[in-house]
């Protein structure tokens, strides 16, 4: 049976590309280093192999992946250790703490949890930053290195992976617009009245991306005043609604180079109040209704990361609005609310 969260880091490992051919031996390719340095591949505490980089910048390192429930397979952590003169791939098993770092040497992790099996190449560049990887099915040709003229005119960057975007704690702003599907509808009935449309409204809130795929966020939405006025020569009504609406969502995204597209659902919790001056023959009442309760929320939509730490998205969310009236009479609300909402979002920490 196949672990769950060895299928998380499938989906996690957004940057994983999948290649043609099979590979009879499992090999690590480190990329984007000087010429003569020194790499050593580290499989949990043991060496399981050396190279030396050649003038391309590129190494490639054959090892011997150790079997595990009798199959040549790990699910593991990968890290970089940055030393002096060389550099170390450490291949560790998710389950098991990573070998100690070297004195005089610097460790960073490569982001994402990783099915390794026997028919993969292991590409790890060490061009950028950040170290990045590649998990290959199959043998893997670096594409051809471009000229300074191809650079200047924007070729091959479609064909370029990007970085995988953040996970982790992610805080967010919005402004927008939301309307309620029945709200004119319902206080105006017969009665001549304007339709208030949409109103103004700001959201903000935070999302933990547990990884680069799934997420828990939570959020409040704060629509403006919605208004409704009517009447006739008889009569006059002003309703005004007041709401706030809380949520608490799951999350699923899938990246497209600098993009994320999110799909999310869940509950929200609202609490309205529901205002109604009118005057009949001269004589005016107040009516207030106030409401609260749970009900399902859903929406989507697509963020572009301009960096590791900032991004602008858009989404649109409909949001069930349902519940009694809080003094026990029989009033209710029953609608539903429709928010476009656009903003930043803002990485919180590395």
């Amino acid at each position: 049976m196949q672990s769950p969260w060895r299928l998380l880091g499938l989906a996690a490992a957004l940057n994983i590309t999948l290649g043609t051919g099979t590979a009879l031996a499992q090999k690590v390719m480190v990329r984007h280093l000087p010429p003569g340095t020194p790499v050593e591949i580290v499989l949990d505490t043991a060496s399981v192999g050396k190279g030396t980089v050649d003038d391309t910048g590129d190494v490639t390192i054959p090892f011997t992946l150790p079997e595990k429930d009798g199959k040549p397979e790990l699910d593991a952590n990968v890290f970089v250790d940055t030393c002096d003169k060389s550099r170390r791939i450490v291949i560790a098993d998710a389950a098991r703490a990573p070998s100690a770092v070297p004195v005089g040497c610097d460790r960073r992790e490569v982001s994402g949890l990783y099915w390794i099996r026997r028919v993969n190449t292991i590409v790890v560049d060490l061009g950028a930053a950040n170290p990045t990887l590649l998990l290959i099915s199959g043998n893997y040709t670096p594409p051809k290195p471009l000229t300074p003229e191809e650079i200047a005119a924007g070729a091959g960057t479609e064909d370029r992976p990007h970085d995988p975007l953040p996970r982790g704690l992610v805080m967010f702003a919005a402004g927008g617009i939301t309307s309620l599907r029945d709200f004119a509808e319902l206080q105006c009935g017969n009665a001549p009245c304007n339709d208030p449309g949409s109103v103004l409204s700001y959201a903000f809130g935070a999302t933990y991306w547990i990884t680069r795929n799934f997420a828990v966020e939570g959020s409040y939405l704060n629509p403006t005043k919605i208004k409704v006025t009517g009447g006739s020569d008889a009569y006059a009504f002003n309703t005004e609604l007041r709401t706030d609406i809380w949520t608490v969502m799951g999350k699923a995204g899938v990246q497209a180079g600098p993009v994320r597209l999110f799909g999310h659902a869940g509950f929200n919790y609202h609490e309205a109040t529901t205002t109604t001056d009118q005057t009949i023959g001269g004589a005016s009442q107040k009516i207030e209704i106030q409401t609260k309760g749970w009900n399902p929320i859903y929406g989507g939509g697509a963020e572009v990361w301009f960096k590791n730490s900032l991004a602008i998205f858009g989404e649109l969310d409909f949001a069930k609005i349902k519940g009694n009236d809080e003094a026990g009479g029989e009033a209710v609300t029953d609608d539903r609310a429709t928010a476009i909402l656009v903003g930043i979002r803002v990485h919180i920490g590395g």
